[in-house]
């Protein structure tokens, strides 16, 4: 059985090695979709209850993602300019395009999932802004 829930967050990035407008930092509200599977519990008739899911991976969004300045470690200049304006700074191993967001949710996501509910993860879809979303399966 599978079990789905989606997150909001709004975040800033940039691409420091992008041709285009998006070298420059800016931001996006992102949706984001996890899609776990497992087996049905006998006394609760759920998977998972959603508020856990909430509880524990949205608290994670929330407190990791929302109104964060997503930057690739490598980006000393990005890093330096939201340091000094205080901002919320999440690094990750890549430039932070949507497909990097996904690849970075879903190692996250598939420990937590497999840890707190013995769960596998499927997928992550991250929507960036309205008409544009990529997946990552785990």
């Amino acid at each position: 059985m599978k079990i789905a829930r989606w997150f909001k967050f709004c975040a800033a990035h940039r691409l420091p090695t992008h041709a285009g407008k998006c070298r420059s930092l800016h931001g996006h509200s992102y949706r984001v979709r996890v899609v776990l599977s497992g087996e049905v519990d006998s006394e609760s008739g759920m998977i998972v209850d959603f508020a856990e899911l909430d509880s524990d991976l949205g608290r994670y969004v929330q407190d990791s993602l929302d109104h964060a300045t997503i930057l690739d470690r490598a980006d000393a200049n990005g890093i330096e300019g939201a340091r000094l304006l205080g901002a919320k700074l999440l690094l990750i191993d890549e430039e932070p395009t949507s497909e990097a967001i996904a690849r970075f949710l879903v190692e996250r996501f598939s420990v937590l999932a497999k840890e707190l509910w013995r769960l596998r993860l499927d997928s992550i879809r991250v929507c960036e802004g309205e008409s544009g979303w990529v997946e990552a399966s785990a």
